[in-house]
C-alpha cells in the first residue's frame, strides 16, 4: 500500500471510531429516557427537566396572584406528586404566616413537556394579612354573646383569608 492509501484508511478508521463514540455517547442518554415514566395519554416523559418547569409554572400562578414578596416570604416548595394516568402534578408548599402553618398546594395538567394549565388550586392566591387583633376577636365574640371554649386563628382557603374560629366543647 502507498502512503496515500495509508492515509484514507487512517481516516476512515478515525471516522468509524468518532461514529462509534458519538452513537454510544447519544444510545446512552436515549436508554435513560426510556426508562423515565411517561403519561399514558400523551407519552410526556415525566423527566428532572418537565418536574422543573411544572414547578416553575406552579409558582409563577401563586406569585401571580399574592406578588413575589409574598410568596417568596410565606411559601416553601415542599414536594411535587405527580399521576401518570392524566398527567397531573400536585406542587405541594408549606406555608407559614405568623403561627400559622399549613399545607398549599396547586395542581397542574401537563398537555406536553411545555404546555401546562392549573386544574386545581389550594392555596391563598392574594396578600392576605392579620387585620384584626387577637384581643379585639375576643372583644367581637363577648359583643355577639359568642359562648365558647377555645378559639384559634386559621386559614380559610376557600374565602382567602385567616379568620378568627371560635368553639365550644361538645360531646
Amino acid at each position: 500500500m502507498q502512503t496515500k492509501e495509508y492515509v484514507i484508511l487512517g481516516i476512515v478508521l478515525i471516522f468509524l471510531i468518532f461514529v462509534l463514540v458519538t452513537l454510544d455517547k447519544i444510545e446512552k442518554p436515549l436508554e435513560e429516557v426510556a426508562k423515565l415514566p411517561k403519561c399514558e395519554g400523551n407519552n410526556v416523559v415525566i423527566s428532572g427537566e418537565l418536574r422543573s418547569k411544572v414547578i416553575n409554572f406552579a409558582d409563577e400562578y401563586v406569585e401571580n396572584g399574592t406578588g413575589i414578596p409574598y410568596f417568596k416570604d410565606h411559601y416553601r416548595f415542599m414536594s411535587l406528586e405527580y399521576s401518570t394516568v392524566d398527567c397531573t402534578f400536585l406542587v405541594k408548599y408549606t406555608f407559614s404566616y405568623m403561627e400559622l402553618h399549613d399545607i398549599m398546594s396547586v395542581k397542574v395538567k401537563a398537555f406536553s413537556d411545555s404546555s401546562f394549565e392549573v386544574v386545581g388550586a389550594h392555596a391563598l392566591l392574594r396578600p392576605v394579612l392579620v387585620k384584626v387583633t387577637e384581643s379585639e376577636a375576643v372583644s367581637l365574640a363577648k359583643e355577639n354573646n359568642i359562648n365558647y371554649d377555645y378559639y384559634n386563628l386559621e386559614i380559610d382557603v376557600d374565602a382567602q383569608t385567616f379568620v378568627y374560629k371560635f368553639y365550644k366543647r361538645t360531646l
